[in-house]
């Protein structure tokens, strides 16, 4: 599946007036994903010529779920000979769209619980690619805190509208168990939420808090570490997977 971008191709390689196209579709905008550009910047580093020996097509969701569908469509239209996806979300609107068009995963998350691949080992159909394993490092997060705050029995859960969330939250609550801590979720729906959040935690007595990968909660972290700052709870997160809508 990945023969297309392993070794650069000469314009002689290709028969004439034909090149390889590779669709490329993100979350995000070109200033929140420069993820793409850096795939682009690779492409030049392997000897590809954009519009000479390959051509790229790029689209943006703009963080807007209801574009999916149309710019799918728009995608599998141009025929690419890959998709590759910056976006878990975005990724399974692809995988019902097409099971012919191979499908890379640029950036996605716990793709297996999402149905993108059957498994980590053996993906299987037409996906493949890379996760991050942000929200399977949520609990190794808790372990951490533990080092960091011995004494620590309660930690707040900060998380988003999210399908990843209650494996999650098993994953650890297990760790809490072996670690002696109780968890504390605590689900927001968008930023006028948060300061309720972090006043339930400060009544519970939580002794930290983590906060799980989200577009809408990483878009707010200076916000969200101000909160923490001010209550003087210590903070640990994963970084953005930008692969669910929420408004920045």
């Amino acid at each position: 599946m990945l023969a297309l971008l392993a070794a650069p191709l000469g314009a002689d390689a290709q028969p004439r007036g034909k090149i390889p196209r590779i669709g490329a579709l993100a979350f995000g905008t070109p200033a929140l994903e420069p993820m793409v550009e850096s795939f682009r910047q690779g492409l030049r580093g392997l000897g590809y010529v954009e519009g000479s020996t390959v051509a790229v097509e790029v689209r943006y969701a703009e963080g807007r779920a209801d574009r999916y569908s149309r710019l799918v469509g728009e995608m599998i239209g141009l025929q690419p000979n890959v998709i590759v996806v910056w976006g878990t979300e975005l990724a399974q609107a692809v995988r019902r769209a097409t099971s012919t068009i191979p499908v890379v995963l640029a950036v996605a998350d716990r793709p297996v619980e999402m149905g993108l691949v059957a498994s980590l080992a053996r993906p299987g159909g037409n996906v493949t690619g890379l996760t991050s394993l942000n929200f399977e490092l949520s609990a190794k997060r808790l372990e951490l805190l533990k080092e960091v705050l011995p004494k620590l029995s309660r930690v707040a859960v900060l998380y988003g509208p999210d399908p990843r969330v209650p494996p999650t939250l098993e994953e650890m609550r297990a760790a809490g168990r072996r670690l002696g801590i109780k968890l504390q979720p605590l689900e927001v729906r968008g930023p006028e939420d948060f300061d309720h959040a972090f006043d339930e935690m400060v009544r519970a007595r939580a002794g930290a808090v983590v906060v799980l990968p989200y577009p809408g909660l990483a878009t707010h972290q200076p916000r969200l570490a101000d909160l923490a700052r001010k209550r003087r709870l210590p903070m640990i997160g994963g970084g953005p997977d930008r692969t669910s809508p929420w408004g920045s």
